[in-house]
């Protein structure tokens, strides 16, 4: 094993072949904490949607309670770790190993199938460092960080630091001017909106992540964007009901963080946040929201808003309000 710290978005492998993506940097309590997002299966890696991940992780006793968030998360200890996969460095391995289609997870791959992601990864590395984007803030995560072969797979990149989000997402829109890149075309949002299964309408999902410039093509493979940031728990609380509000944005300062959050203007509600994915940058400072999700009364008294109780969040909303 190596010494690498663990952080949010990294992966980690166990012997038994599972491997948890993690949603907090750790450990904490001597426990990493994330969610059961694959299985091996012989040679290949299955991909388990969220209730499947925690069924499985509940089956092999994973499911450990965080009591800071008020739920449970499947949590292993650092020694059950037989591969950390680090986001930034597993990136500059996947551009050396591109040329051979090699993988980090080191696992035999699917006969007569070549992923093409690896050099388009590449590729878009070089776009972006001819933009003035440096390779040590760049990170990779999700399928493509493990192997798993997925030809129609996303990219999932990961950037560090605020500053070169901001710089990225820039750089992403003169790349696309320049023709470099691509916009998502109206099949392409249809297939993201089909795939995240969330509360909000294919025009609502549409309008809310275009804006966000978070989401483009190279070569026909989609891109996601995060921002990697330390991970900071929020306040402890405990869940009350549900609730839907109107609010205003004060803060949007961590709009784009793990979790993202919000401060707003209302008579009750002083924070409104989310761990999921959908939601993240979704309103900025100045806009009026409705948000429907659950309240949590913290520590300190106040009340903050839950939005995405899971990765789907069937029921929750957060929309901006013309």
């Amino acid at each position: 094993m190596d010494c690498e710290p663990f952080r949010a978005r990294d992966f980690v492998i166990t012997e038994e072949g599972l491997a948890l993506a993690l949603v907090l940097d750790g450990p904490i309590d001597g426990k990493l904490f994330g969610t059961l997002r694959y299985r091996r299966d012989g040679d290949r890696w299955v991909k388990l949607g969220t209730h499947e991940g925690n069924r499985a992780a509940e089956s092999a006793g994973l499911l450990q309670r965080l009591e800071s968030l008020d739920v449970s998360l499947p949590a292993i200890s650092p020694d059950r770790v037989v591969m950390h996969l680090e986001q930034r460095r597993s990136l500059s391995r996947l551009i050396e190993r591109a040329a051979t289609n090699e993988t980090l997870a080191s696992m035999p791959q699917q006969d007569a199938i070549v992923d093409p992601r690896p050099a388009r990864l590449a590729r878009l590395v070089e776009i972006l460092q001819r933009r003035g984007i440096p390779l040590d803030v760049l990170g990779i995560t999700g399928s493509l960080l493990i192997g798993a072969v997925s030809p129609a797979g996303d990219i999932d990149l990961t950037i560090r630091g605020t500053a070169a989000f901001d710089a990225t997402r820039r750089a992403v829109h003169e790349a696309i001017a320049a023709g470099e890149l691509q916009s998502l075309s109206h099949a392409d949002w249809r297939t993201a909106w089909e795939r995240r299964g969330s509360s909000l309408t294919f025009d609502e999902y549409r309008r809310h992540q275009e804006r966000k410039g978070t989401q483009w093509l190279i070569d026909g493979t989609k891109v996601d964007l995060s921002l990697a940031l330390p991970t900071e728990l929020p306040t402890a609380g405990r869940k009350i009901g549900r609730r839907t509000i109107r609010a205003r944005i004060l803060d949007d300062r961590h709009a784009f963080a793990l979790p993202a959050r919000w401060q707003v203007e209302h008579a009750e509600i002083t924070e409104i946040l989310t761990w999921t994915a959908t939601f993240t940058g979704q309103v900025r400072c100045g806009e009026t929201c409705l948000a429907i999700g659950t309240v949590e009364r913290t520590t300190d008294g106040s009340l903050r808003l839950l939005i995405g109780a899971d990765r789907e969040a069937a029921d929750d909303r957060l929309v901006l309000v013309d």
